[in-house]
């Protein structure tokens, strides 16, 4: 079984956002592709950026009989 995240991260107007990802940070992040944004231009402020970080690691089996976990951290 696989379990993930999953976000729409939308950063003001939707249509000129960028994603992208940190494999060695395991982060996760969106941002504007512009300096201003519609939706932040009429607060007078700069459009935001937004991120998630994995800061624990898979579970594993531990070959237990009970079925026990245990976490592993990464790094």
């Amino acid at each position: 079984m696989y379990i993930c995240q999953w976000s729409d991260t939308d950063v003001g107007n939707n249509t000129d956002d960028f994603s992208g990802c940190d494999t060695t940070l395991n982060l996760g992040y969106t941002y504007n592709s512009r300096d201003l944004d519609l939706a932040y231009t009429k607060f007078d402020l700069n459009p935001p950026a937004v991120g998630y970080s994995f800061i624990q690691g898979v579970s594993k089996f531990t070959g237990e009989k009970s079925i026990v976990l245990y976490l592993t951290l990464n790094g």
